[in-house]
């Protein structure tokens, strides 16, 4: 079985096994389309939630059918803490998305993001 194991894997009893690792990116220094904000796939919790040193503050212009951008308080306006804020379009409220990008590579060569889901992360 050990000879199977392809580059820069190591075999361990039953299976082979791969060093991987997590790139984390900002995607955006500017404001992006609505479009744009979509293809990200962290999602974030309402920045009003916060207060004191975890608050954030309104980045420009409420914006109610665009894109809103928030920073954390004391930050650049464009991190990877920065939060975007989108109009849901099947329903009353809003989506939330940092503005990060998680990228894993696996065995050196393998890239892949995990998949959009869409799904309340506040019960």
């Amino acid at each position: 079985m050990a000879e199977s194991c392809g580059d820069g894997e190591v075999y361990d009893t039953d299976y082979c096994l791969c060093d991987t690792s997590v790139t984390e990116t900002m995607p955006f220094d500017a404001l992006p389309t609505r479009a744009e904000v979509l293809e990200l796939r962290v999602g974030a919790f309402d920045p009003s939630m916060f207060t004191g040193d975890e608050a954030y503050t309104l980045v420009g212009n409420e914006v109610p059918d665009g894109v809103t951008v928030y920073k954390k308080t004391g930050m650049d306006d464009y991190t990877t803490e920065t939060v975007f804020r989108i109009k849901d379009e099947f329903s009353s409220g809003y989506i939330y998305l940092k503005n990060i990008m998680s990228v894993v590579t696996a065995c050196g060569s393998f890239h892949f993001r995990n998949r959009k889901v869409r799904v309340s992360i506040v019960l």
